[in-house]
């Protein structure tokens, strides 16, 4: 899987809504937390995981 903006620039409106939920659902939890640090931490998780992919490993055509 290629790691590069674009791979970024999709899952970024999904790592602002998980920020969103985050703090919506636990908001005396993640006291002392950054909300830039969680999505920076957030994009790189998406970055490792992308760079482990296996494709040749997959059964679902979705994700071919």
């Amino acid at each position: 899987m290629k790691i590069d903006d674009d791979l970024i620039t999709q899952w970024e409106p999904k790592i602002q809504k998980m920020i969103i939920d985050l703090y919506n659902s636990s908001p005396n939890e993640i006291v002392g937390f950054d909300k830039e640090d969680i999505a920076q931490e957030l994009r790189i998780k998406i970055m490792k995981a992308a760079k482990s992919f296996d494709e040749t490993k997959v059964k679902a055509k979705h994700f071919k």
